[in-house]
Protein backbone atom coordinates (compact mmCIF):
# COMPACT_ATOMS: atom_id res chain seq x y z
CA UNK A 1 0.00 0.00 0.00
CA UNK A 2 1.33 3.40 -0.94
CA UNK A 3 0.34 6.95 -0.14
CA UNK A 4 -0.85 7.21 -3.71
CA UNK A 5 -3.30 4.36 -3.14
CA UNK A 6 -4.57 6.07 0.00
CA UNK A 7 -5.02 9.32 -1.90
CA UNK A 8 -6.95 7.49 -4.60
CA UNK A 9 -9.21 5.98 -1.95
CA UNK A 10 -9.86 9.43 -0.47
CA UNK A 11 -10.62 10.86 -3.92
CA UNK A 12 -13.05 8.04 -4.76
CA UNK A 13 -14.80 8.50 -1.41
CA UNK A 14 -15.12 12.22 -2.02
CA UNK A 15 -16.48 11.63 -5.52
CA UNK A 16 -19.02 9.13 -4.20
CA UNK A 17 -20.16 11.59 -1.54
CA UNK A 18 -20.56 14.30 -4.17
CA UNK A 19 -22.65 11.99 -6.38
CA UNK A 20 -24.85 11.09 -3.39
CA UNK A 21 -25.44 14.81 -2.80
CA UNK A 22 -26.39 15.24 -6.48
CA UNK A 23 -28.93 12.44 -6.13
CA UNK A 24 -30.70 14.42 -3.40
CA UNK A 25 -31.38 17.22 -5.90
CA UNK A 26 -33.93 17.51 -8.64
CA UNK A 27 -32.56 15.79 -11.74
CA UNK A 28 -33.89 14.67 -15.07
CA UNK A 29 -34.22 10.96 -15.69
CA UNK A 30 -31.05 10.92 -17.83
CA UNK A 31 -29.06 12.98 -15.32
CA UNK A 32 -30.11 10.66 -12.50
CA UNK A 33 -29.10 7.58 -14.52
CA UNK A 34 -25.71 9.14 -15.31
CA UNK A 35 -25.07 10.03 -11.65
CA UNK A 36 -26.15 6.56 -10.50
CA UNK A 37 -23.78 4.97 -13.01
CA UNK A 38 -20.88 7.18 -11.87
CA UNK A 39 -21.67 6.45 -8.22
CA UNK A 40 -21.58 2.71 -8.93
CA UNK A 41 -18.19 3.11 -10.65
CA UNK A 42 -16.78 5.06 -7.73
CA UNK A 43 -18.12 2.52 -5.24
CA UNK A 44 -16.55 -0.31 -7.26
CA UNK A 45 -13.17 1.44 -7.13
CA UNK A 46 -13.51 2.00 -3.37
CA UNK A 47 -14.29 -1.69 -2.84
CA UNK A 48 -11.40 -2.74 -5.08
CA UNK A 49 -8.89 -0.61 -3.18
CA UNK A 50 -10.22 -1.79 0.17
CA UNK A 51 -9.99 -5.43 -0.97
CA UNK A 52 -6.31 -4.78 -1.73
CA UNK A 53 -5.89 -3.64 1.86
CA UNK A 54 -5.65 0.08 1.13
CA UNK A 55 -6.44 2.19 4.15
CA UNK A 56 -6.21 5.90 4.81
CA UNK A 57 -3.39 6.58 7.27
CA UNK A 58 -4.24 8.77 10.28
CA UNK A 59 -2.14 11.65 8.96
CA UNK A 60 -4.44 11.89 5.92
CA UNK A 61 -7.64 11.36 7.88
CA UNK A 62 -9.89 14.13 9.02
CA UNK A 63 -13.52 14.22 10.13
CA UNK A 64 -14.21 15.36 6.60
CA UNK A 65 -11.28 15.01 4.24
CA UNK A 66 -11.11 18.07 2.05
CA UNK A 67 -9.96 18.51 -1.50
CA UNK A 68 -7.09 20.62 -0.20
CA UNK A 69 -5.89 17.59 1.80
CA UNK A 70 -5.78 15.50 -1.36
CA UNK A 71 -4.09 18.27 -3.35
CA UNK A 72 -1.46 18.75 -0.64
CA UNK A 73 -0.79 15.02 -0.51
CA UNK A 74 -0.57 14.88 -4.31
CA UNK A 75 2.01 17.67 -4.24
CA UNK A 76 4.09 15.76 -1.73
CA UNK A 77 3.90 12.59 -3.79
CA UNK A 78 4.68 14.41 -7.02
CA UNK A 79 7.88 15.68 -5.49
CA UNK A 80 8.81 12.19 -4.30
CA UNK A 81 7.85 10.23 -7.41
CA UNK A 82 7.93 12.77 -10.21
CA UNK A 83 4.32 12.17 -11.27
CA UNK A 84 0.79 13.00 -10.25
CA UNK A 85 -2.47 11.08 -9.96
CA UNK A 86 -3.39 11.95 -13.51
CA UNK A 87 -0.25 10.28 -14.93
Amino acid sequence: MTDLDSIRLIAHRQNAARYRRFLRTQLTYDERRFIQRRLAQEQAEIEKLQALGVRVPPRLQSPRASTSTVIAAQSLLKGKRGHSLSD
